[in-house]
């Protein structure tokens, strides 16, 4: 029997579980579930298999009130882009632990929101030389990062948003739009930017120990970074017009200064 259809048994078995005749039929169906996923994690070579024959075996763990079982499945943190935290989450809650149970839950929506903005971002830049698109992704981006106060939990993202928009500006003929994004840019990098860290605030206030285990160094110095915010934004080629304008001057006079410039 072909593995993807002993997955597809295991689905029709978890699905059909909660309408089994009494409780030990249930876990019994559930069992023959967790069985049939096991077997498919053993023979099978196809990662993207393996993966959803975890998930389900999680799930069916979870569903037999087995949460250690879950967390030695899938770990104690959810991963990335991966569809696991609310299972880990819900085995925290099973073991009693509800207070691990809320801090997974806020580090994979964390995870996520970035995952998004990172997406927006990369949305807006494959559309620069296309204004009304990118101008619909600019303004989703900067509403999702004044809700979430990206401000504070990333300005890395939101001096990277402003760039992105001042340049969709520029290329679309707004030098006046351009400018005022690149104040706000500047704003970003002078208030709040360093020590560049990922950080929580008082939403995502549960969420300080897996930052500092997960969130890494920044390879660069303070001095490099500073000096990049000038020459690889400001003084960037698409932005050489703008110097006509007095207000521009203004932007790069602030920031010549945060940076110790002349």
């Amino acid at each position: 029997m072909s593995l993807p259809l002993l997955l597809q048994m295991a689905q029709i078995y978890i699905n059909h579980a909660p309408l089994a005749a009494g409780q030990d039929r249930r876990e019994q169906t559930l069992t023959a579930a967790e069985r049939l996923c096991e077997r498919v994690k053993t023979d099978c070579k196809d990662t993207h298999l393996i993966r959803e024959a975890v998930l389900m075996q999680a799930l069916c763990h979870l569903s037999l009130g087995h949460g250690e079982a879950v967390l030695d499945l899938l770990g104690e943190v959810p991963r990335l882009n991966a569809p696991d935290g609310t299972l880990i989450s819900q085995a925290y809650q099973l073991l009693g632990n509800a207070e691990k149970a809320r801090e997974v839950l806020q580090v994979e929506l964390y995870q996520n929101l970035m995952a998004v903005f990172h997406t927006l971002m990369c949305v807006l830049q494959s559309n620069l030389d296309r204004l009304e698109t990118a101008e619909r992704v600019y303004l989703r981006a900067d509403s999702l990062a004044q809700l979430f106060n990206m401000n504070r939990l990333n300005p890395n993202n939101m001096a990277m948003l402003y760039a992105l928009g001042a340049q969709m500006y520029q290329t679309g003929g707004f030098p006046e739009k351009a400018i005022g994004l690149l104040a706000k840019y500047a704003d970003v990098c002078i208030h709040g930017f360093f020590p560049v860290s990922l950080r929580g605030d008082d939403f995502f206030d549960q969420i300080s120990g897996w930052l500092a285990e997960n969130a890494g160094t920044v390879p660069r110095s303070e001095t490099v970074i500073k000096e990049s915010m000038m020459t690889d934004v400001l003084q960037s080629p698409v932005f050489q017009p703008l110097w006509a304008y007095p207000e521009f001057g203004k932007v790069i006079r602030k920031l010549k200064v945060f940076i110790g410039g002349n």
